[in-house]
């Protein structure tokens, strides 16, 4: 892609240190690339262990952005002559004497004995491109050498209001180049590059959605399948267990609540109980109940159960048992998946400028993802559809007009009532 192209190129004209890597690690072997020995990239961050790398010449399933262990990287061999600035430095020089700047010019001068960009916006300011409007008029003629018709392609695409940052030469590389959190035009693969601290920062940033699960929640259980099992009363309803939840954790590949401190305490000292539930795109309130024997050898059981809220107290009753293909899906990471590509979605459009319901947007449309009749792969990609295309338009020069923009655009596209 062109957008990917100029990246590189731009990464090419900074002092980032190009580097090969022996091991692939996305483990490529296994999609057919046995026959690949190494990449080569470019050092975005590192410590003493490992390096986030901008992967060069990727196949399109896969992140740009990895970190990899330095045990892994050697040192790649670049030439002496940087043949894509080289090139740039020409086209630059060509259009500085289209606009009628002479040849003896000192910023001239400078530009033509450059080996790097680095000091490339100095120099253009000393020839009268003084601010950042002259700059991106001036680069949007000279882009890499592409049509003209490309050239409005590219510059009407949202990613330029970055990309002509880095273009410049400077080494400050925008938050899409070197952060995970950029996801437009890329969401497969923010999804498959998940893990599970993003899916806690989400709790972090914004809270759990509304009937989440929470620490502290007492929790009572009724209609488990056990004869032995006695029958309590509080209030309106009966109960067989209670006990509290804890805050969400991960265990086993799922994100649970755990179900501590439970009565009657022989209960207890026998079982560990754990609830997987996601309130989003949940209408019927259905969870997994996790059942674990702490002494036997027996598997775990899940079973199917109903929630239902009662402010800091939930009533979970049984409604049948599960098969192991069935209890092992993950209810919570589904969820969170879906809110946290949200939110980098959303923290990305909105930019300096996030409006003050963040958290309840971005359930908002998490639920609306989830509730959607067709796969949630689907509407995501809907919505960063209309994200791309909102930041397209000239309405967005006003950031106060984002978020009309995106409710309007979002109730189009079946994602907002």
């Amino acid at each position: 892609m062109l957008i990917d192209g100029l990246i590189e190129n731009t990464l090419k004209n900074t002092r980032l240190k190009r580097v090969r890597i022996k091991v692939d690690p996305s483990q490529l072997a296994t999609y057919g690339y046995e026959h690949v020995t190494s990449f080569e990239g470019y050092i975005l961050h590192e410590n003493h262990e490992t390096a986030q790398i901008y992967f060069l010449n990727l196949p399109d399933q896969f992140d740009s952005i990895q970190t990899v262990s330095k045990s892994h990287i050697t040192p790649a061999v670049t030439d002496t002559i940087n043949p894509s600035y080289d090139n740039l430095k020409k086209k630059i020089l060509l259009q500085l004497e289209k606009e009628g700047i002479k040849s003896e010019a000192p910023g001239y001068q400078k530009i033509l004995k450059s080996n790097n960009g680095e000091f490339l916006e100095s120099y253009l300011k000393e020839l009268g491109y003084t601010d950042d409007s002259k700059l991106k008029d001036f680069f949007k003629k000279i882009t890499l050498g592409v049509s003209e018709a490309t050239i409005e392609d590219i510059v009407n695409n949202p990613w330029f209001k970055a990309l002509h940052k880095v273009t410049r030469g400077v080494t400050n590389i925008p938050k899409y180049v070197a952060g995970k959190g950029a996801i437009l035009g890329k969401i497969g693969k923010f999804i498959r590059s998940l893990n599970p601290r993003d899916l806690i920062d989400v709790d972090r940033k914004y809270g759990v959605p509304k009937d989440s699960v929470k620490s502290g929640d007492a929790i009572y259980i009724t209609n488990l399948p056990f004869k032995n099992l006695k029958t309590f009363k509080k209030g309106a309803f009966t109960y067989q267990l209670q006990g509290t939840a804890t805050g969400s954790i991960f265990e086993d590949r799922r994100k649970i609540n755990k179900i501590i401190d439970l009565e009657p305490v022989e209960v207890d000292r026998e079982l560990d109980f754990a609830l997987d539930f996601s309130p989003l795109g949940n209408k019927e309130k259905i969870g997994t109940l996790v059942m674990d024997f702490r002494a036997l050898k027996e598997p775990t059981r899940y079973y199917k159960v109903k929630v239902q809220n009662f402010g800091k107290v939930k009533l979970i009753t049984v409604l049948n048992r599960l098969n192991d293909a069935e209890g092992q899906i993950g209810n919570q990471i589904v969820q969170d998946e879906v809110r946290t590509t949200v939110k980098a979605a959303l923290e990305e459009f909105f930019g300096e400028n996030p409006t003050e319901d963040m958290g309840d947007l971005i359930n908002s449309i998490s639920n609306e993802i989830l509730s959607s009749k067709g796969s949630k792969d689907a509407a995501l990609q809907k919505l960063d559809n209309l994200l791309q295309k909102i930041l397209s338009t000239p309405e967005t020069e006003k950031p106060s007009n984002l978020k009309f923009l995106l409710l309007k655009g979002l109730k189009e596209i079946g994602l907002h009532k």
